[in-house]
């Protein structure tokens, strides 16, 4: 569900400064399922409950709500007809979605999302921009800072060691560019993260996603990086040598020179289509 046009899910996780982490409402003991918190289907909604925000203030980070919305605001959907909204009020906020995946160990992964923000502590109208005339707002310096990460082994902490995060970025009211990150699978699964950081307790902190894209980068090897050839003097040619040329997915097309070239060594085919086999004679 990459562009977020089917239903809304429960998939709930979140970490709290004081308990620890992870627990899952809806499914753990004693853990009521969150009903304002509604992420896209196959995403699970993730936040971080009660830590400090980043400014030396009393606030602590709050539980968002998360909802797919339409397109009757139509510069909050990127493409097609709804994108994924995420906000919280009064306060700061460290929260996302995540989706787990398959993947092949030591393949290359890219990510991209297209996602801006909206804060304002004096307006409620949702394209005012977060400093208006006369206003006597305090936080001049608000930021809310969007990414996207990938955990090379599958894991859901968005603070594990695993997770490569892209750059921060700051987009205020419109998808003006996409958001990437490019990292290297170390497991049979990996974990995309789209990530919201709002570091003050703004009235209204809203964060919107839509058109996400995992692609894999194809893992090229030769099966063979070095070849040895031994041979009596006088005697018979030794044997040819084979070397298979694969990749992941999908299929690559690849030439082969010999550099320098000799007269006592022959190479077939000089080209084709993975996966295939070329042989020195």
């Amino acid at each position: 569900n990459p562009g977020f046009e089917g239903g809304m899910g429960s998939s709930q996780v979140y970490w709290t400064r004081v308990r620890g982490g992870p627990f899952f409402p809806g499914i753990d003991p004693g853990e009521p399922w969150r009903d304002n918190i509604r992420p896209p289907e196959g995403w699970t909604a993730w936040w971080r409950d009660r830590y400090p925000c980043d400014l030396a203030y009393t606030f602590k980070m709050g539980q968002p709500e998360m909802v797919v919305i339409g397109d009757s605001d139509p510069e909050r959907v990127h493409e097609g007809s709804q994108a994924l909204k995420s906000f919280t009020f009064q306060s700061c906020h460290d929260m996302g979605i995540l989706q787990t995946v398959s993947a092949v160990p030591g393949g290359t992964y890219h990510v991209e999302a297209w996602g801006h923000a909206w804060y304002s502590d004096c307006s409620s109208k949702p394209h005012d921009p977060p400093l208006l005339p006369n206003c006597t707002d305090p936080w001049g310096n608000a930021h809310d800072y969007l990414s996207v990460g990938i955990d090379t082994k599958g894991g859901i902490d968005p603070l594990g060691s695993d997770v490569v995060w892209g750059q921060e970025v700051e987009i205020y009211g419109v998808y003006s560019h996409s958001i990437t990150v490019t990292a290297k699978a170390q497991a049979s699964q990996i974990t995309v993260f789209l990530r919201s950081r709002a570091d003050t307790p703004l009235k209204h902190a809203d964060a919107y996603w839509d058109d996400v894209s995992l692609t894999e980068y194809p893992v090229f090897e030769v099966e063979q990086s070095m070849l040895a050839f031994l041979a009596e003097h006088g005697g018979a040619d030794p044997a040819p040598r084979q070397i298979g040329v694969v990749t992941s997915t999908p299929p690559l097309t690849w030439t082969v020179s010999v550099s320098p070239t000799v007269s006592w060594l022959s190479v077939s085919a000089l080209s084709g289509t993975t996966p295939s086999v070329v042989t020195a004679t």
